[in-house]
């Protein structure tokens, strides 16, 4: 797997940066009708949950994580089985930054992780944004695609700035298929709703300097943008990704800021290891 990340702030790059890591899938246990994989890795978990640079200074967050879980017979559905070990280890190293940093860093910095510290201490959280990885290898299992047909379709995006979620339009287009080799390439392109990205966008700078009085007049004029596009490469009998690829381009033009970040994930088939 690589995680890479590019920013770009007035038009100039001012980081580039990626982590490549192995991660190993193992099944400890299966039925007629379930399975329970263990899905191992080694990764810098501050580096994992995108947190402002600032917070990633602590080298005691490298750790190695095993995420145990199970699905059902078509891959469908993702339940973090050991999520309170995972939320101890997530939030601890948030901590652990925080412990840093002087008081009025820790005031502004403990707005922006509080939402995220309270989302981790759940089950729910834990799976949608500590395990970014599973969701994308799991996500065209259990549905039957017809290739010939492009998909269009509302959903909304889990967010630990957002009770409500944040809406986006979904489109789901086939590039390749083979019946004989049982293989596919596909894209899928989501869009967050641009008034949503801006509440969030509000509420966070709200937390931050709640006595500026013209964040909202100038969060009504910025431009806060949310879009991914992902790629998938798999052998659909008997369900193997050999390719993924998630791109998330976040671009933001408010008051005296003009930035975009792209963050980059790729999860590469790379062997079966017989035991």
């Amino acid at each position: 797997m690589k995680k890479s990340i590019e920013r770009i702030k007035d038009d100039k790059i001012v980081k580039n940066d990626s982590i490549v890591y192995d991660a190993f899938f193992k099944v400890l246990d299966s039925t007629a009708t379930s399975y329970t994989i263990s899905w191992k890795y080694k990764c810098d978990i501050l580096y994992a949950l995108n947190l402002p640079e600032k917070l990633k200074t602590n080298k005691n967050a490298i750790r190695e994580i095993e995420v145990i879980y199970t699905t059902d017979e078509t891959g469908s559905e993702v339940k973090i089985e050991n999520w309170k070990v995972l939320s101890d280890i997530f939030t601890k190293a948030i901590n652990d930054a925080k412990s840093n940093l002087n008081s009025e860093e820790d005031k502004i910095y403990t707005s922006i992780l509080t939402p995220i510290v309270t989302a981790l201490s759940q089950q729910e959280g834990i799976e949608e944004f500590c395990a970014k990885e599973l969701k994308l290898f799991h996500y065209p299992f259990g549905v039957e695609f017809d290739p010939k047909e492009e998909l269009n379709y509302d959903e909304v995006i889990p967010s630990p700035f957002s009770k409500q979620g944040l809406k986006a339009k979904t489109r789901v287009y086939f590039e390749e298929h083979s019946y004989k080799d049982s293989s596919c390439t596909f894209y899928t392109e989501l869009i967050i709703d641009p008034d949503d990205s801006k509440k969030m966008l509000l509420s966070v700078l709200k937390n931050v300097d709640n006595q500026d009085k013209d964040i909202k007049q100038y969060v009504k004029k910025s431009k806060y943008e949310i879009n991914d596009f992902n790629g998938f490469s798999y052998v659909y009998n008997p369900g193997v990704p050999m390719y993924i690829i998630n791109t998330r381009k976040v671009e933001i033009d408010v008051k005296d800021i003009k930035e975009s970040r792209t963050d980059i994930i790729e999860i590469e088939f790379i062997e079966e290891i017989k035991q």
